[in-house]
C-alpha cells in the first residue's frame, strides 16, 4: 500500500507502508493528522519509508482507499540509505513530561490543603451550627438589631425616640430632619471560589444616617443630654459635633448627630474549588498518564472530588459566622 504527500509547492513525495498494527493513527497516538472530513481517521500503521527527505507542509493521500489527511504541522521525511535496508522510524506521540521531586511536592501540598479544608468542613459542621446559633443569642442579648435595624432605616422610630428622650430631660425637640446617607461599598459578587477571602468593609455593612435637630432648652441640660445618648437611648446614635446655640435667648440649639442601620447582605455563592484546577495542563489533558506516574497524587484527587459535593453546603454556615462577627464588631466599637 503506497501513501503520497501532495505538496502545495511541489512535486509528489510517495512512501510505502512497511508495517502495520501495534498503534491505531487516532488524535491520541498521532495527534498532528485530521481528516478533511472533519473527523479522525482510524487506520492501523507504523512503520513508513520515504523516498527522500524534507521538511514539507501538505496532505497524505491514502492510494487504495482514497482516504485524505491534512498534515497539520511540518512532517518529518527521512532518509533511508540506498544500499542498505535501514530501519523506518516509529510515528508515536512524544512523552509526556514528568513532574519533578519539587513540582510533585507542591502539587501533594497544595491537593492535602484542599482535602483538608473538605474533610473539616464536613467533620465540624455541627461545631459550626453551633457557634451560628450562639451569635443569634448574643444578638438578641445585647438588642443589636434594636439599637441597629437591620435593613431599615426607621426614620419614624428614630424621631419618637429623640423626642421622648428630650423630653425626660426637660427638653423640647421640635424638629428631626436627615441631612444625607452614606453611600454602599462595592457589591459582593455572584458567585466566589472557596479561596475568596471573606472581608467586609464597613460601607458594605452599615449605613450612617446624618440628622440635624433643633430643640429648646437650658444649655446645661442639652449638652447633659447629648452626652447620655449612647447610655440613655435603646437606638444607637452619636452627637457629630457641639451643640450649636440658635438665636440670642440661649434657648434654642441646632444639634447634628448620626444613627446607623446594617445593610442586606446577599451572601455570594461558594463554589468549592476542583482538584483539576491544581494540577498542570498536561495532566488535566492527559488523566490516564498521570494515574500511572503518579498514582498517590491521583488518589488525592479522587478524594477531593468525591467530598466536593458533600463540603459545599458548608460554606454556607462560614459565610454567616463571618457576617455575623463583622456585624457584632462594629456594634460593639461603636457602643462601648
Amino acid at each position: 500500500m503506497f501513501f503520497s504527500f501532495v505538496l502545495s509547492h511541489g512535486p509528489i513525495v510517495r512512501c510505502q507502508i512497511l508495517a502495520c498494527g501495534a498503534a491505531t493513527l487516532v488524535p491520541e497516538s498521532f495527534p498532528n493528522i485530521s481528516t478533511t472530513y472533519g473527523r479522525r481517521p482510524s487506520i492501523k500503521v507504523l512503520l513508513v519509508q520515504y523516498d527522500w527527505g524534507e521538511r514539507v507542509p501538505g496532505t497524505l493521500c491514502a492510494g487504495e482507499s482514497g482516504m485524505k489527511f491534512r498534515v497539520c504541522a511540518a512532517v518529518s521525511v527521512f532518509v533511508l540509505s540506498s544500499i542498505g535496508s535501514g530501519i523506518c522510524p516509529v510515528l508515536t506521540r512524544a512523552a509526556l513530561p514528568e513532574l519533578s521531586i519539587e513540582q510533585r511536592a507542591d502539587l501533594r501540598y497544595h491537593l492535602q490543603n484542599l482535602l483538608n479544608e473538605f474533610e473539616l468542613l464536613i467533620m465540624n459542621r455541627k461545631v459550626d451550627e453551633g457557634d451560628v446559633r450562639r451569635q443569634e443569642r448574643q444578638f438578641k442579648a445585647l438588642k443589636v438589631f434594636d439599637r441597629i435595624p437591620l435593613g431599615s432605616e426607621d426614620i419614624q422610630g428614630l424621631r419618637a425616640e429623640m423626642k421622648e428622650g428630650g423630653k425626660k430631660k426637660g427638653i423640647k425637640v421640635s424638629k428631626l430632619t436627615v441631612l444625607s446617607r452614606s453611600k454602599p461599598g462595592p457589591r459582593l459578587p455572584g458567585r466566589v471560589p472557596s479561596n475568596w477571602p471573606f472581608r467586609f468593609q464597613e460601607s458594605q455593612l452599615t449605613k450612617a444616617i446624618r440628622f440635624e435637630l433643633q430643640v429648646e432648652g437650658d444649655a446645661g441640660a442639652v449638652n447633659e443630654w447629648v452626652r447620655s445618648w449612647k447610655e440613655a437611648q435603646l437606638r444607637l446614635v452619636e452627637p457629630t459635633d457641639r451643640p450649636k446655640a440658635l438665636g440670642t435667648t440661649g434657648r434654642q440649639w441646632r444639634i447634628r448627630g448620626r444613627a446607623f442601620s446594617f445593610r442586606e447582605v446577599r451572601l455570594p455563592v461558594v463554589i468549592p474549588r476542583r482538584a483539576r484546577d491544581l494540577l498542570p495542563d498536561w495532566v488535566q489533558a492527559n488523566p490516564s498518564e498521570f494515574s500511572q506516574k503518579a498514582p498517590d497524587l491521583r488518589k488525592l484527587v479522587d478524594q477531593i472530588e468525591e467530598l466536593r459535593g458533600r463540603a459545599a453546603p458548608f460554606y454556607r454556615l462560614r459565610q454567616e459566622f463571618l457576617l455575623n462577627g463583622a456585624r457584632m464588631s462594629f456594634f460593639m466599637r461603636k457602643a462601648s
